[in-house]
């Protein structure tokens, strides 16, 4: 996985030059997928960015200080694009940074000068338009000396040495590089073939250990049997078939769906869509390990998750569980709206059975979505009707309730109802006074049509939330949950809303640090309190 400090830093630039790329997901793995204009390099707990390449990207704006964060990078080209302002200084302190192209831009002001000494001294190839040339020191006539920050000494001549210079100055530095590479590698490329030669070892090699893994993730149905000590311990049910816990040969943890022989059309299909999911890969996504196609016997194994769902943590699992605090429960909607939209966006698949139980929590209480892509691995289409797998009463899009087909916008309403969880706490379904099943979005909606929020939300926050947070999350959720689809937003928009809203959350409780209150960041401090302290709450 990229590591924290580099994807947090090439999602802020995603987010603020809008960038048109099918960026979505990990930038950097599976290297097989890593995003288009980037390269990475590899260790045993981490990847880091080093080559990113962004020319003729239609990028507007200022150079933002989310680059100065990419410590590894050794190849940046922004070249090509409207960028303005002025050329910033941490550019120079990217200690890894060997080349640096910002040529077709509309920059203002000099080159900063420690890039131009690193120039100088052979360790940056630079590359800027002759506007900002990097020629401070340059005589200009009459003892006159010129930054050449776009300025003029007002002689054709002078202009002429001035714009010339530079380039001769380029040429000699990229040479001197050339043979710096040449003496140290052996070898007859320029600093950029180098970093990119580098770059494309690491992903050859790393393909290798990839497709030598995919090849063996076909198990035995006897493999099975041992991995989970013939099937001892149920850790779930689901209408595609029982869960069981179990144990790879290296220890690690895995969840074995044995799959319900009922729900299948045919095991030539279940083989060809389970090798396909094998290729898909995200953070917020549980990865699946392999399968099983072992003469009548099918089955699918997953990464396990210790934590369980989210359905257990906001409703308690055999009432022992704890009260998720406001700032937790984002993050835990923002990254199941991560790994939906990748879904959507990145892969072309409708999860059919978006659900509050399908939301698995890693040890670091990250969020996972479970079970995408088992509609078509038994037997659904592009807009399946199989409704009686495909989706869970309450969770269910009322509009594709009525015409027996599936798409984005119904795992959009689902969500939406997961949000909805998230916020009070309660099930989607409850018995009214009259007995009669009532809708959370109804519930909800009969609240808030008298202006009162506090009815809603989940009392074991005990008003411990931004109130702007919460208004924004419960209009995103209705939103969602609008009985016409084509006016639900995507899940694009989903995420980018969720941001925001735990953006409002996350000063909340900083500020309230910074007032002298000591903020337990363990993980237990994920959590309110005991689920036997429920009450209302005091205000």
């Amino acid at each position: 996985m990229t590591c924290a400090m580099a994807l947090d830093a090439i999602m802020a630039i995603k987010a603020q030059y809008h960038v048109k790329k099918n960026w979505m997901g990990d930038p950097c793995n599976p290297t097989k997928y890593v995003w288009d204009g980037l390269s990475c390099i590899y260790t045993v707990d981490s990847s880091r960015i080093t080559f990113v390449n962004l020319s003729s990207s239609g990028l507007t704006g200022r150079i933002y200080d989310s680059f100065s964060t990419l410590q590894a990078i050794k190849y940046l080209d922004l070249s090509y694009n409207n960028l303005t302002g002025e050329i910033p200084d941490f550019l120079a302190n990217l200690s890894s940074l060997q080349v640096l192209n910002l040529t077709g831009n509309n920059f203002t002001g000099p080159v900063p000068d420690a890039l131009v000494k690193k120039a100088d001294a052979g360790l940056l190839v630079l590359r800027v338009d002759n506007k900002t040339a990097p020629c401070s020191g340059i005589s200009c006539g009459n003892n006159n000396t010129a930054p050449c920050g776009g300025i003029s000494c007002g002689k054709t001549k002078i202009i002429i040495v001035v714009s010339v210079i530079p380039v001769a100055l380029l040429a000699v530095v990229v040479f001197t590089l050339w043979i710096m590479c040449r003496k140290k590698q052996g070898l007859n490329v320029s600093a950029t073939q180098h970093v990119e030669a580098v770059r494309q070892q690491k992903v050859d090699s790393e393909d290798r250990r990839v497709h030598i893994n995919i090849e063996h993730r076909q198990f035995t149905y006897l493999q099975l049997e041992n991995m989970t000590n013939k099937f001892a311990r149920v850790i779930g049910r689901g209408g595609f078939g029982v869960v069981y816990h179990g144990y790879l040969d290296d220890g690690t943890e895995v969840a074995v769906k044995i799959c319900s022989l009922v729900s299948l059309q045919g095991t030539k299909q279940f083989l060809a869509e389970a090798k396909s999911l094998t290729h898909v890969y995200h953070k917020n996504l549980v990865s699946l390990v392999g399968y099983c196609q072992d003469g009548d016997k099918l089955a699918l194994i997953y990464e396990y998750l210790p934590l369980g769902s989210l359905h257990d943590h906001l409703r308690g699992k055999a009432g022992v569980a704890k009260a998720l605090n406001w700032e937790v429960r984002l993050h835990i909607a923002l990254e199941a709206a991560q790994g939906l939209d990748y879904l959507h966006t990145g892969c072309k698949i409708v999860h059919r059975d978006v659900k509050s139980s399908n939301i698995l929590l890693s040890e670091n209480l990250e969020a996972k979505i479970s079970d995408f892509g088992l509609s078509k691995v038994f037997g659904g289409d592009a807009n399946t009707s199989l409704m009686s797998i495909c989706g869970t009463p309450g969770y269910m899009d009322p509009e594709s309730s009525k015409s027996l087909t599936l798409n984005e916008k119904s795992d959009v309403y689902s969500f939406g109802v997961v949000l909805l969880e998230i916020i009070t706490g309660e099930h989607p379904i409850l018995q009214g006074q009259g007995k009669e099943n009532v809708h959370i979005v109804k519930r909800v909606s009969k609240s808030l049509s008298k202006g009162n929020i506090n009815e809603i939300v989940d009392a074991r926050l005990r008003g411990e939330y931004s109130a702007n947070s919460m208004w924004k999350v419960v209009d995103l959720a209705m939103r969602c949950t609008t009985e016409a689809s084509i006016e639900r937003p995507t899940m694009a928009e989903v995420v980018v809303q969720l941001n925001e809203s735990l953006a409002m959350e996350t000063a909340r409780v900083r500020s309230k640090n910074v007032h002298g209150e000591i903020l337990d960041v363990s993980q237990d401090s994920a959590f309110g309190f005991s689920s036997h302290s429920v009450g209302p709450s005091a205000r």
